[in-house]
């Protein structure tokens, strides 16, 4: 658990940088066709910014109780080098947070024009707090308060009223129709699981009934690899990209829904046994304080597990994920990597007293490709089997 910074120990935090992480950027723009995947490859600066850390250790176990995750508030140039949707100096949409280390500007209204999405275009309002919704805040609070985390598959690239948060709202509207219920959509692009602790610390004081974590199992371990290296004083980890890059060559442009999506996590931890293990660490041990810290405010955990589509739904990408592998020529086993630790998570939020929600069996049962074909983030029939999947579930914690 993160303790409350003194004004000193901000500022000690504030004069720190630490290592540059960015797998996948989500660009916005009211006038241009942005790229809702970005791949960017930070490693030339993560020697430096490692060395640099080394003079912060002490300050930022200062602001970490004890025996709890480290993790302490960061530096807006510190996190701009660690999350490419920070230092994107085009993307104007985000602000530092001390707790998720960036957030969104609150009440801010803009239009994401998209070739697949009907119309090309959609609505992605954000309220008065910065949630994803287009009503502010309910105040006073509602009956039932759900809120609910993620990356940008939660965000969503879908219209405000088509994301699985909303359709699960008014799904559980329509079902106690004498009852106020908000679900509050706290996700965002590039986030990871030290971002999905951190919304929890940013809004327990909205005493939400249900904290929902939905875990991407296709870059969410890669993309705590740094952070979990960089917090708890590992030294860098071995870099693969140069690697990949000069593999595939001019075909990795092709691949880039695939790589961003998935293939660079594949490709991260296939080939290093040390990244895998600092991965697979990095989502129990954080899990683990997100459970904990929801014991100590009496809120319910829920964690749903959000397959990426090659393991979701893996024929639609299998012609592909051949192709790649020819390429690269991964090894037995790389594609079910993201099967194993989420085996291994699911089992372990279960032991910390959460609920689990597992929904690769429920996406490869579904006919319909859920995802885009040009990004690979689910689509507006992806987003309504998440909803349908979890009313049940919802049901249950909260009977009539």
């Amino acid at each position: 658990m993160m303790r409350t910074p003194s004004p000193t120990q901000l500022a000690l935090a504030a004069g720190s940088t630490v290592l540059s992480l960015a797998l996948c950027a989500w660009v916005w723009s009211l006038r241009t066709t942005p790229s809702t995947v970005q791949l960017i490859d930070s490693s030339s600066e993560e020697q430096k910014l490692f060395e640099e850390r080394d003079t912060q250790q002490a300050q930022g176990r200062e602001l970490t109780e004890p025996d709890r995750l480290l993790h302490w508030p960061l530096s807006e140039q510190a996190v701009s080098k660690m999350f490419a949707s920070m230092g994107n100096a085009k993307n104007d949409r985000f602000i530092l947070d001390p707790h998720t280390y960036y957030w969104v500007q609150p009440s801010a209204k803009r239009l994401l024009y998209f070739a697949e999405y009907p119309g090309l275009r959609m609505h992605v309002n954000t309220n008065d707090l910065g949630f994803r919704k287009d009503v502010d805040t309910l105040d006073p609070p509602p009956d039932l308060r759900i809120l609910v985390t993620g990356d940008s598959h939660a965000e969503g690239v879908v219209a405000n009223t088509a994301l699985f948060t909303e359709r699960l709202e008014l799904a559980l509207r329509e079902q106690r129709p004498e009852r106020t219920v908000e679900v509050l959509n706290a996700a965002k692009g590039g986030y990871c699981f030290y971002n999905y602790l951190g919304v929890l610390e940013k809004f327990e004081a909205l005493a939400p009934d249900l904290f929902i974590v939905t875990v991407y199992g296709g870059n969410d371990w890669v993309g705590s690899v740094r952070p979990r290296r960089f917090f708890e004083g590992l030294p860098p980890g071995p870099s693969i990209r140069q690697a990949w890059r000069k593999a595939i060559g001019p075909a990795s442009k092709g691949y880039t829904p695939l790589l961003s999506q998935y293939l660079i996590q594949v490709l991260d931890l296939q080939s290093s046994t040390e990244n895998k293990e600092v991965a697979r660490e990095a989502g129990l041990e954080v899990m683990q304080e997100i459970a904990l810290l929801c014991k100590e405010r009496g809120i319910p955990m829920l964690l749903v597990y959000l397959p990426a589509a090659a393991d979701g739904q893996r024929p639609f990408v299998q012609p592909m994920l051949d192709e790649v592998n020819a390429l690269v020529d991964l090894g037995q086993g790389a594609f079910e990597i993201a099967n194993l630790l989420a085996d291994e998570l699911l089992q372990h939020a279960a032991t910390q007293g959460a609920k689990t929600l597992d929904l690769r069996a429920n996406f490869s049962a579904a006919e319909p490709f859920l995802y885009w074909k040009k990004d690979h983030h689910i689509n507006i029939l992806g987003h309504q089997r998440v909803a349908d999947a979890l009313l049940p579930v919802i049901e249950s914690l909260f009977p009539e």
